[in-house]
């Protein structure tokens, strides 16, 4: 656990004495905790002993997990003291799939680039620790004769 400790002291003739103290527990937020990697990864932390949150649209039903119920396709309005200061957050929402993206394809950008800039700027709010981000294999193409690239190639555009 991390504990910030300010203490600003004065005499009775100046202003009075001011004492702050915030406890940030070792907390991570979840989004798209409902999800195939994101249920493994919400208990994974959990029995790691991190306080856990999941942000989704649906609740994962998972003892032990705090659940948030949020869109990142639609502005997010949550209370700011459900969200620690100072957590991890992994970012795993999204329209994953082609055939969902093609059959929504303004839904898929609300949620998939509108919406990992909402959870950045809740991130930036809550002084997170760390933003983790994670893609999924559908950025990557179908035709197999294509090299392989990763994330650290540059591409020539």
């Amino acid at each position: 656990m991390v504990c910030f400790y300010t203490e600003y002291r004065s005499s009775r003739r100046e202003n009075s004495f001011v004492k702050l103290r915030r406890k940030v527990e070792n907390s991570v937020i979840v989004t798209g905790a409902s999800g195939f990697v994101g249920r493994k990864l919400v208990t994974k932390f959990r029995d790691a002993g991190y306080r856990t949150t999941a942000l989704d649209i649906t609740n994962p039903k998972i003892e032990g997990i705090e659940f948030i119920e949020c869109d990142i396709g639609q502005e997010i309005e949550i209370d700011q003291n459900k969200i620690p200061t100072g957590a991890i957050f992994v970012h795993l929402a999204a329209l994953s799939t082609d055939n969902l993206c093609k059959a929504a394809p303004k839904k898929a950008l609300e949620v998939n680039l509108v919406g990992t800039t909402r959870v950045a700027e809740l991130a930036t709010q809550a002084s997170a620790s760390q933003l983790i981000f994670a893609s999924s294999e559908w950025v990557y193409p179908e035709n197999t004769e294509v090299l392989l690239q990763t994330e650290a190639d540059t591409l020539s555009l």
